[in-house]
Protein backbone atom coordinates (compact mmCIF):
# COMPACT_ATOMS: atom_id res chain seq x y z
CA UNK A 1 0.00 0.00 0.00
CA UNK A 2 1.57 3.27 -1.19
CA UNK A 3 0.35 6.78 -0.44
CA UNK A 4 1.71 9.68 -2.40
CA UNK A 5 0.99 13.36 -2.18
CA UNK A 6 2.62 16.35 -3.78
CA UNK A 7 3.88 18.57 -0.99
CA UNK A 8 5.48 21.31 -3.03
CA UNK A 9 5.20 22.03 -6.70
CA UNK A 10 8.08 23.66 -8.56
CA UNK A 11 8.26 24.94 -12.07
CA UNK A 12 5.66 25.16 -14.76
CA UNK A 13 2.48 23.09 -14.72
CA UNK A 14 2.35 20.01 -16.82
CA UNK A 15 0.55 20.73 -20.11
CA UNK A 16 -1.80 17.80 -19.57
CA UNK A 17 -2.78 19.22 -16.16
CA UNK A 18 -3.48 22.61 -17.70
CA UNK A 19 -5.59 21.08 -20.48
CA UNK A 20 -7.41 18.87 -18.00
CA UNK A 21 -8.29 21.86 -15.80
CA UNK A 22 -9.45 23.81 -18.85
CA UNK A 23 -11.65 20.93 -19.98
CA UNK A 24 -13.02 20.58 -16.45
CA UNK A 25 -13.86 24.30 -16.34
CA UNK A 26 -15.51 24.15 -19.75
CA UNK A 27 -17.69 21.22 -18.70
CA UNK A 28 -18.56 22.76 -15.34
CA UNK A 29 -19.49 26.15 -16.78
CA UNK A 30 -21.35 24.50 -19.66
CA UNK A 31 -23.39 22.57 -17.12
CA UNK A 32 -24.06 25.68 -15.02
CA UNK A 33 -25.09 27.58 -18.14
CA UNK A 34 -27.48 24.78 -19.12
CA UNK A 35 -29.04 24.74 -15.65
CA UNK A 36 -29.39 28.51 -15.69
CA UNK A 37 -31.05 28.40 -19.13
CA UNK A 38 -33.54 25.76 -18.00
CA UNK A 39 -34.43 27.72 -14.86
CA UNK A 40 -34.71 30.92 -16.88
CA UNK A 41 -37.01 29.25 -19.43
CA UNK A 42 -39.23 27.83 -16.70
CA UNK A 43 -39.48 31.16 -14.87
CA UNK A 44 -40.06 33.13 -18.06
CA UNK A 45 -42.77 30.76 -19.25
CA UNK A 46 -44.44 30.56 -15.84
CA UNK A 47 -44.62 34.31 -15.34
CA UNK A 48 -45.62 34.92 -18.95
CA UNK A 49 -48.57 32.57 -18.46
CA UNK A 50 -49.60 34.46 -15.33
CA UNK A 51 -49.28 37.77 -17.17
CA UNK A 52 -51.30 36.52 -20.14
CA UNK A 53 -54.00 35.22 -17.78
CA UNK A 54 -54.20 38.67 -16.20
CA UNK A 55 -54.44 40.20 -19.68
CA UNK A 56 -57.16 37.69 -20.60
CA UNK A 57 -59.24 38.81 -17.60
CA UNK A 58 -58.86 42.45 -18.65
CA UNK A 59 -59.78 41.59 -22.24
CA UNK A 60 -62.92 39.83 -21.04
CA UNK A 61 -63.96 42.95 -19.13
CA UNK A 62 -63.28 45.03 -22.23
CA UNK A 63 -65.35 42.60 -24.32
CA UNK A 64 -68.25 42.98 -21.90
CA UNK A 65 -68.05 46.75 -22.37
CA UNK A 66 -67.99 46.45 -26.16
CA UNK A 67 -70.84 43.93 -26.07
CA UNK A 68 -72.90 46.24 -23.86
CA UNK A 69 -72.26 49.14 -26.23
CA UNK A 70 -73.18 46.96 -29.21
CA UNK A 71 -76.47 45.92 -27.55
CA UNK A 72 -77.31 49.57 -26.86
CA UNK A 73 -76.59 50.57 -30.44
CA UNK A 74 -78.67 47.67 -31.77
CA UNK A 75 -81.66 48.88 -29.74
CA UNK A 76 -81.21 52.40 -31.10
CA UNK A 77 -80.85 51.02 -34.61
CA UNK A 78 -84.11 49.10 -34.21
CA UNK A 79 -85.75 52.43 -33.41
CA UNK A 80 -83.92 54.02 -36.38
CA UNK A 81 -82.08 56.46 -34.11
CA UNK A 82 -78.54 55.56 -35.12
CA UNK A 83 -76.75 55.13 -38.44
CA UNK A 84 -75.83 51.69 -39.75
CA UNK A 85 -72.13 52.56 -39.62
CA UNK A 86 -72.29 52.86 -35.81
CA UNK A 87 -73.84 49.40 -35.58
CA UNK A 88 -71.15 47.95 -37.83
CA UNK A 89 -68.38 49.71 -35.89
CA UNK A 90 -69.70 48.40 -32.58
CA UNK A 91 -69.95 44.87 -34.02
CA UNK A 92 -66.41 45.15 -35.36
CA UNK A 93 -65.16 46.18 -31.92
CA UNK A 94 -66.78 43.09 -30.39
CA UNK A 95 -65.32 40.80 -33.05
CA UNK A 96 -61.83 42.32 -32.71
CA UNK A 97 -61.90 41.84 -28.95
CA UNK A 98 -63.05 38.23 -29.36
CA UNK A 99 -60.16 37.71 -31.75
CA UNK A 100 -57.69 39.09 -29.20
CA UNK A 101 -59.16 36.88 -26.48
CA UNK A 102 -58.85 33.80 -28.68
CA UNK A 103 -55.23 34.69 -29.47
CA UNK A 104 -54.47 35.05 -25.75
CA UNK A 105 -56.12 31.70 -25.01
CA UNK A 106 -54.05 30.00 -27.69
CA UNK A 107 -50.86 31.61 -26.40
CA UNK A 108 -51.63 30.54 -22.83
CA UNK A 109 -52.33 27.00 -24.01
CA UNK A 110 -49.09 26.89 -26.02
CA UNK A 111 -47.02 28.27 -23.15
CA UNK A 112 -48.60 25.82 -20.71
CA UNK A 113 -47.55 23.00 -23.04
CA UNK A 114 -44.04 24.49 -23.16
CA UNK A 115 -43.91 24.68 -19.37
CA UNK A 116 -44.98 21.07 -19.04
CA UNK A 117 -42.33 20.08 -21.58
CA UNK A 118 -39.68 21.98 -19.56
CA UNK A 119 -40.83 20.16 -16.42
CA UNK A 120 -40.89 16.78 -18.13
CA UNK A 121 -44.59 16.28 -17.47
CA UNK A 122 -47.17 14.88 -19.90
CA UNK A 123 -48.79 17.41 -22.19
CA UNK A 124 -52.18 15.96 -21.20
CA UNK A 125 -51.95 18.12 -18.06
CA UNK A 126 -52.03 21.29 -20.19
CA UNK A 127 -55.09 22.67 -18.42
CA UNK A 128 -53.35 22.66 -15.05
CA UNK A 129 -53.96 25.74 -12.90
CA UNK A 130 -50.85 27.67 -11.95
CA UNK A 131 -50.53 29.14 -8.50
CA UNK A 132 -48.43 32.21 -8.07
CA UNK A 133 -48.56 35.94 -8.29
CA UNK A 134 -46.88 38.57 -10.32
CA UNK A 135 -45.16 40.89 -7.94
CA UNK A 136 -44.06 44.35 -8.85
CA UNK A 137 -40.39 44.87 -8.29
CA UNK A 138 -38.08 47.73 -9.01
CA UNK A 139 -34.55 47.30 -10.18
CA UNK A 140 -32.07 50.07 -10.71
CA UNK A 141 -29.34 49.85 -13.32
CA UNK A 142 -26.45 49.37 -10.90
CA UNK A 143 -28.15 46.44 -9.15
CA UNK A 144 -29.14 44.88 -12.47
CA UNK A 145 -25.57 45.05 -13.78
CA UNK A 146 -24.14 43.70 -10.52
CA UNK A 147 -26.59 40.78 -10.47
CA UNK A 148 -25.93 39.98 -14.13
CA UNK A 149 -22.17 39.95 -13.57
CA UNK A 150 -22.45 37.82 -10.43
CA UNK A 151 -24.75 35.27 -12.04
CA UNK A 152 -23.28 35.05 -15.52
CA UNK A 153 -21.57 31.73 -16.24
CA UNK A 154 -19.66 33.33 -19.12
CA UNK A 155 -18.18 35.95 -16.79
CA UNK A 156 -17.33 33.25 -14.24
CA UNK A 157 -15.68 31.17 -16.94
CA UNK A 158 -13.65 34.14 -18.16
CA UNK A 159 -12.66 34.91 -14.55
CA UNK A 160 -11.49 31.31 -14.09
CA UNK A 161 -9.51 31.45 -17.33
CA UNK A 162 -7.80 34.66 -16.22
CA UNK A 163 -6.99 33.05 -12.87
CA UNK A 164 -5.48 30.03 -14.68
CA UNK A 165 -3.41 32.29 -16.94
CA UNK A 166 -2.07 34.15 -13.91
CA UNK A 167 -1.24 30.84 -12.27
CA UNK A 168 0.67 29.73 -15.35
CA UNK A 169 2.50 33.05 -15.62
CA UNK A 170 4.05 32.66 -12.15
Amino acid sequence: FVVSQTILEFGRDNLQDVLLRQEQRDVLFGYEDSVRNVLSNVRLTFFTILLRQRQLEERRKTLEGFQSRFDQIQKKEAERRTPQVDVLTARLNVLNEELRINALRREIHRRQADLLRFLGLPIALVDVQLEGTLEDFQLDVELAVRLALERSTRVAQARASVWEQRRLAR
